[in-house]
């Protein structure tokens, strides 16, 4: 009996690793059709760019807005197919974005380093698993020079307003350079916007903030001349920014005060350095890393099932999340003291949504910086601001500041604030805007790209594209690999504009409305993903699926001129 068991056992762990192997080698050759369908697919669009410009044509010339991963990924592949004749425009001093802009201590991706690279100049020697601000700042810098983008952009250059006409059917940019001096950048054939939803800082609006007597900076602002060192400081906010600067800010400070409006759910992650022999297999051994990427996107992948509001994935994601919060709340051990402070955090911190409704935070040090003795998470309401103190709702207030820091995230709903985007008749009429064409309903792009009324216009990470459970990256890839083959059948077909129908559009987002009614994105909670009562944030679905619904183009859906 024994002998058999012991042969049923070695018989299952054989087929188990035919099956593992037959799994590898099927990725494989996966991935290498991919790859050659992608090449093969590029060198199409190639052919098309030289036609045209063999016909006597004069190729597009385009204005890519944004120096992040959005504009450097689509002026890459417009350069890939021969379209040259773009230029991407800064409001910094270089490139980077969000990445340029977010410097404050223990800034890092919330993704794994591995999937949070461009799949065309994949970095295999990340430092560590969860990457920091400056490495994949160091990264972007490392594919502009690689890719030769750097002529194109266009630093310093704040856009105030862009202006489609009608008749000569053109963008014009109207842009704040140094010294405050206005500059109009004209005869675009398109504009696209790679601004993203997390870029223009939201400031609370708490009475005598402004008069606040010590320093105040929010955090995507830091003030690196400012040594907290020794200092009261106070935190507003408990999000994704606090819980990543908190624990470096706790280590320099005197005492530190988090006001909490509403608490998180947090995981853990396995982050540290990248091993050597590890960073060695990437860089040298066929397909490792390859493998690798594959394995940590299905990984993330599989997790969108947990965002729908009714089913047993999303009880399975609370009990995860909750098991991996309590390991921070261990009570063996502790004094009775310790024990009543560890039940009062508990109550404190746990969130009373359900799993996903918020923001879903990844932090190894968040709980244990509140532990600390100079540390107090406060949960009463501020009432108001006075001289260097916060005065909160239940009479009681926090006194002798030296500093406020606000972690108080961004304009994520007003979408490409603060550019006014117009288009003006032959005799400078306004006909539409932007911005009063989203008033009502929040802001509404086919697919997150497109808006009625507004042609040869494409948006990146706009509207209902946001993540909650993979990678950014993946969806820009997605959405430029779109628009470059938009231009082309544009330049294909002879016509000089497209727009979206608008009952194509208002269509498409009454179909994702319903989607997003189903998940846990609608939960009555706190959360940046809503406007008018409408989620104008969130992808309804996985990224998988946006991948295939943008590589099937239907035309029909698209109003064109010639």
């Amino acid at each position: 009996m024994f002998s058999f068991i012991f042969s049923l056992i070695i018989s299952l762990l054989k087929w188990f690793s035919y099956f593992c192997l037959f799994l590898i080698i099927s990725v494989i050759i996966i991935c290498l059709i991919y790859k050659y369908l992608e090449r093969k697919h590029s060198n199409k669009l190639k052919k098309i760019v030289d036609d045209y410009k063999k016909a006597g044509n004069t190729l597009p010339k385009i204005c890519i807005i944004g120096g992040g991963f959005g504009g450097i990924i689509t002026g890459i592949k417009l350069k890939e197919i021969g379209i040259k004749d773009f230029i991407i425009i800064e409001k910094n001093t270089t490139i980077g974005g969000t990445w340029k802009d977010n410097i404050y201590p223990g800034s890092g991706c919330d993704i794994p380093s591995y999937l949070y690279s461009v799949s065309f100049f994949q970095k295999l020697d990340w430092s560590r698993w969860w990457a920091k601000q400056s490495e994949i700042l160091d990264y972007m810098n490392e594919i502009v020079e690689h890719f030769g983008l750097m002529k194109y952009f266009k630093f310093e250059h704040e856009i105030i307003e862009a202006v489609y006409n009608q008749e000569s059917k053109k963008w014009r940019i109207n842009v704040i350079v140094k010294d405050d001096q206005e500059v109009v950048l004209d005869g675009f054939d398109y504009l696209i916007s790679g601004m993203g939803q997390l870029n223009i800082p939201s400031f609370p609006n708490i009475e005598g903030l402004d008069e606040f007597k010590g320093e105040l900076f929010h955090s995507a602002r830091w003030n690196t001349d400012y040594d907290l060192s020794n200092k009261r400081v106070a935190v507003i906010g408990s999000g994704a920014t606090a819980i990543q600067c908190v624990p470096e800010i706790a280590k320099q400070v005197k005492e530190l005060y988090i006001f909490q409006r509403s608490p998180h759910y947090v995981g853990t992650k396995p982050d540290g350095p990248v091993p050597s022999f590890i960073t060695f297999a990437f860089k040298y051994i066929p397909f490792v890393a390859l493998l690798y990427r594959w394995k940590l996107y299905w990984q993330y992948e599989l997790n969108w099932p947990a965002f729908r509001k009714k089913g047993k994935i999303n009880k399975l994601a609370y009990r995860l999340f909750t098991g991996q919060m309590k390991k921070s709340f261990q009570r063996d051990g502790k004094t009775a003291d310790e024990i009543k402070k560890i039940d009062e955090m508990w109550d404190t911190v746990l969130p009373k949504s359900i799993v996903g409704c918020k923001r879903v935070l990844i932090s190894n040090e968040w709980y244990n910086t509140l532990f600390q003795d100079h540390v107090e998470l406060v949960t009463t309401h501020i009432q108001n601001i006075s001289g260097d103190s916060i005065n909160l709702k239940d009479g009681s207030s926090v006194n002798d500041l030296d500093a406020i820091i606000l972690c108080t995230g961004f304009k994520t709903t007003e979408f490409l604030y603060p550019i006014n985007f117009y288009v003006e008749d032959k005799d400078g009429n306004i006909l539409h805007d932007l911005q009063n064409q989203w008033k009502d309903t929040g802001a509404q792009a086919y697919y997150g790209i497109t808006v009625n009324n507004f042609p040869n216009f494409f948006i990146l990470y706009g509207p209902n594209t946001n993540l909650g459970h993979n990678s950014i990256i993946f969806m820009l890839e997605t959405q430029v690999h779109y628009i470059v083959n938009l231009v082309s059948i544009m330049l294909k077909n002879q016509n000089k504009t497209i727009e979206i129908k608008e009952d194509v559009l208002t269509k498409y987002n009454d179909d994702i409305s319903k989607i997003l009614n189903r998940t846990v994105f609608a939960a009555d909670c706190n959360s940046w993903y809503k406007k008018n009562n409408r989620i104008v944030n969130n992808l309804p679905f996985c990224t998988f699926w946006y991948w295939k619904l943008l590589n099937k183009i239907n035309l029909n859906e698209f109003k064109f001129s010639k």
